[in-house]
């Protein structure tokens, strides 16, 4: 039972060993091609299933431009008949004697005929789950699988919704450094790219042209996370120690965000054997508030910073804004001392 005396605080794991159970979950049910206790790569499809297609219209007669009862003697299918993709499904011949054409989208069949319009119902679509991660399949069912691996972690404040794997590329050894264009180039090609400051906008372009998998910095067709949210905030230290040691490796980034039922952070995951010393336990969602605590202040006036708890308890404060809240004092990595809300706060595993 939780002691009502503690305060808790949300945990952003940055380590350098931890065991990593990832569920892999199709948009469907559908089949699990592999078995419990089978090792997968980030590159095998872990399941499949098929994703139904809504019905589709076409008018023949707007796009024959004729009667809407003329329409039905163009058509060359009959209600239930079956169709290969681009086969022809209507055909009228003009004045020249050239044929106008209407071919099918896609395998199915023809459901209905009404007034110049037909409905066609369209084959489901094949739904491939990769693995997305490395290691050992721990449950399989028609829903998806489990996934157990050992390796590193980092988690951010914000992704875009997409997922992806490659090798690991730090730009630049400096932590505030911003992405810049002119450190993008075609040795990016492929990878999830590391800034540790904020993004410029043409440096953010320049990830688009050379087609990174991936972003990872301080609405594109590739996975973003970023690790400290909007703004000119750095890298927190902890989070850019555990880049600069494993760039170079492949890694998988999840950039998704979940905010209720089962919150999730976008995260980044290096792989690592037993031999590397891969053993880390999980880390629990949330850590207690306790004197040398390593925290990251996640809102207000020193957002982005990080240091240890120095004060023993919370003590009730008045802020210059007014506010009176529980607060703690901080000693930041700078070497500056700080009061800060408790609920600013957030701990780094």
């Amino acid at each position: 039972m939780a002691d009502p005396h503690l305060i808790y605080l949300p945990v952003a794991r940055a380590l350098q060993q931890t065991s990593l159970l990832r569920e892999r979950l199709l948009p469907r049910p559908g089949t699990a091609l592999v078995k419990e206790g089978d090792r997968v790569e980030p590159v095998d499809t872990v399941a499949r299933t098929f994703m139904p297609m809504a019905p589709f219209v076409v008018n023949i007669a707007q796009l024959f431009q004729v009667p809407s009862l003329r329409a039905h003697s163009l058509l060359l299918k009959k209600v239930g008949d079956t169709f290969a993709k681009d086969e022809v499904l209507a055909r009228k011949k003009n004045l020249v004697g050239r044929s106008l054409v209407c071919r099918a989208p896609s395998t199915g069949r023809l459901l209905a005929e009404h007034r110049g319009e037909v409905l066609l119902e369209l084959a489901p679509t094949q739904f491939d789950l990769p693995a997305n991660v490395k290691g050992m399949v721990t449950n399989a069912s028609r829903f998806g699988v489990v996934i157990l691996s050992n390796g590193a972690l980092v988690q951010g404040v914000w992704g875009n919704g997409k997922e992806s794997y490659g090798v690991l590329k730090l730009l630049s050894d400096v932590r505030e450094q911003p992405l810049t264009a002119d450190l993008v180039d075609v040795s990016a090609l492929g990878t999830i790219v590391v800034s540790g400051g904020p993004i410029d906008a043409e440096g953010l372009r320049q990830t688009e042209t050379q087609q990174v998998r991936g972003l990872i910095a301080g609405a594109l067709p590739f996975p973003i996370m970023l690790s400290e949210g909007f703004g000119t905030a750095a890298m927190a230290g902890p989070a850019f120690d555990l880049f600069k040691l494993y760039s170079g490796r492949e890694a998988g980034l999840r950039a998704v965000v979940k905010t209720r039922w089962g919150a999730q952070r976008p995260e980044l995951f290096v792989p690592l054997t037993t031999r590397e010393g891969a053993s880390g336990e999980p880390v629990p969602q949330f850590a207690t508030l306790q004197k040398q605590a390593l925290v990251r202040v996640c809102a207000g006036e020193h957002f982005g910073a990080v240091g240890r708890v120095a004060s023993d308890q919370p003590q009730t404060r008045v802020f210059p804004n007014g506010v009176r809240a529980r607060a703690v004092e901080l000693a930041l990595s700078g070497g500056d001392h700080a009061w800060v809300p408790t609920t600013n706060l957030e701990a780094i595993a």
